[in-house]
């Protein structure tokens, strides 16, 4: 069956996509064609409507009588989500979830991009784990967005790694406890603790419950949703207590940090495949660090810093399955609201760093990718680096690029400079599996990674330059105990440093294992 027609009328639609409907008027208008080819024009027409984001738009043939010379009549149904339904959310996040969610009801012309925001945004709600549907609704065009969740009101982990040095005890234990969303509002409430698990050495220094820990670390905050697009507030306290193990004859010192902080942050695109966020920090922070003798506690150095930072972050997963992120800070040192300068530093009581001061500026960024490239082959690759312009800084806002994510083959904290980069590559065969009904993954991998650090003012033992190295091989074993909440992760390696300053290489063994509940 065939027809000739002399037009095609579309009512409806939206005039970005004009040249999409002539394209069709003039497909259908140009010939005798089979009756099957008004049916997949419609589909194609609409298609287009949905590569352009409105999927929710439908092209339908109305009934309609056609003969040879006839017109056809197209018609685009704008449509639209008609009402929410959330029977199966937990009534402690329902309320959030509706009030995040509500701007889509009866809105015309949605793309998919302000409904992927919303439905992110109220999956970014603590403790909930978001599923949606799309259900026909009552009226043509009409859509009803059926959404349930799990949810658990408190959350946590423990872990366990080798990451310190031999003077503070090598091994930590650490602990997290989040209270999610019990007032309605889409908060939560966070505790974290970690420290070295010992007693102290009969001289009052080393155990996790005393004055002076060999390491300790305890934090606690909320994070409180401002309004209904995705701006929050992050109230947050640290205070960090170390006291490493002196060698043979040389006297104790130990350190005391305390950090108070206040971050406001607002998702700027927020989808399932590419987010950008920004976020204006202030931190108030103090540090000292005393010398112990024999009855006698000398301070060595106080630093007080209030320090104003802008950060932008952002990640995105690409066309060939790999996901790129990355975040910049650039952060500046106020001689306001209490800071110690320079000028309030005496030869009695310095600051932490000969030539720093509370006023300092400082640019941080940070790029990775991890790239997939066959079933079980992959790759990862990351760089940072911080420029202290030509600045010494203070101790607590200098680079560290000893860390398990980085080089990794060195101490825990124990890499730090004014200035400094580190690059980081991976290759990787991730291998997945199931036992009793527990999906498993094991990735082996081999990493290589370098970079150098930087002192403005080093002092007589200190060296300006120092290039570092790490090499090595390693296993990721992971289990998800519950999709959406319980995982359980063991990261084991074994690797060398090689460093250029007055340390001499070694080898290294690297255990980091958590599990989330």
């Amino acid at each position: 069956m065939s027809i000739r027609l002399s037009g095609v009328t579309i009512e409806g639609g939206l005039g970005e996509l004009s040249a999409e409907h002539q394209r069709l008027q003039k497909r259908l208008a140009s010939g005798r064609i089979p009756a099957s080819e008004l049916f997949a024009a419609a589909r194609e027409l609409e298609a287009a409507y949905a590569r352009a984001g409105y999927v929710l738009m439908r092209v339908v043939l109305p009934a309609q009588n056609l003969n040879d010379g006839g017109k056809l009549r197209i018609l685009i149904v704008n449509g639209y989500v008609e009402r929410l339904d959330l029977s199966a959310l937990p009534e402690n996040v329902r309320g959030r979830v509706e009030s995040v969610l509500r701007p889509l009801v009866g809105k015309r012309e949605l793309r998919l991009a302000d409904i992927e925001r919303r439905l992110v945004i109220a999956g970014d709600t603590p403790g909930v784990a978001l599923r949606s549907a799309l259900s026909p609704g009552a009226e043509p065009g009409a859509t009803v967005l059926v959404v349930s969740a799990g949810y658990r009101p408190v959350t946590g982990s423990v872990g366990y790694d080798n990451t310190l040095s031999s003077a503070l005890g090598r091994s930590t234990v650490s602990t997290g406890l989040e209270v999610n969303s019990v007032l309605g509002w889409g908060e939560t409430f966070y505790l974290r603790a970690a420290g070295h698990p010992s007693g102290n050495d009969n001289s009052g220094f080393g155990g996790l419950f005393d004055s002076y820990p060999r390491m300790r670390t305890l934090s606690g905050g909320a994070v409180i949703p401002l309004g209904i697009d995705g701006l929050t507030l992050n109230l947050e306290a640290t205070e960090s207590r170390t006291a490493p193990k002196p060698p043979f004859g040389l006297p104790q010192t130990a350190s005391q940090f305390e950090r108070y902080s206040a971050r406001l942050r607002y998702p700027w695109l927020r989808s399932r495949t590419l987010s950008f966020a920004s976020e204006l920090i202030f931190d108030a922070e103090e540090e000292r660090i005393d010398l112990f003798l024999p009855g006698l506690k000398l301070p060595l150095s106080l630093d007080r810093l209030r320090v104003l930072r802008a950060a932008a972050d952002g990640s995105m997963l690409l066309p060939t399955g790999g996901v790129l992120s990355g975040r910049a800070i650039l952060s500046a040192g106020l001689k306001a609201f209490g800071a110690r300068t320079a000028a309030d530093a005496s030869p009695l009581l310095p600051l932490s760093r000969f030539g720093a001061d509370a006023d300092f500026r400082k640019f941080e960024a940070i790029l990775s990718l991890a790239q997939p490239l066959a079933e079980h082959l992959g790759v990862a690759f990351m760089a940072r680096g911080q420029t202290s312009f030509n600045q010494a800084l203070p101790r607590a806002e200098q680079i560290g690029t000893a860390s398990f994510q980085e080089l990794s083959t060195f101490d825990a904290g124990t890499l730090g400079g004014d200035s400094g980069w580190v690059l980081r590559g991976e290759v990787n065969s991730p291998w997945s599996t199931s036992f009793a009904g527990v999906p498993m993954s094991a990735t082996p991998y081999a990493f290589a990674a370098t970079g150098a650090l930087y002192l403005v003012h080093p002092t007589a033992v200190e060296q300006a330059t120092t290039h570092v190295t790490s090499v090595g091989l390693g296993v990721r074993l992971a289990a998800t105990l519950d999709p959406s909440f319980s995982q359980a992760s063991l990261s084991l390696e074994y690797g060398r440093r090689f460093r250029d300053d007055r340390i001499p290489n070694d080898n290294r063994f690297t255990m980091v294992g958590s599990i989330r509940f």
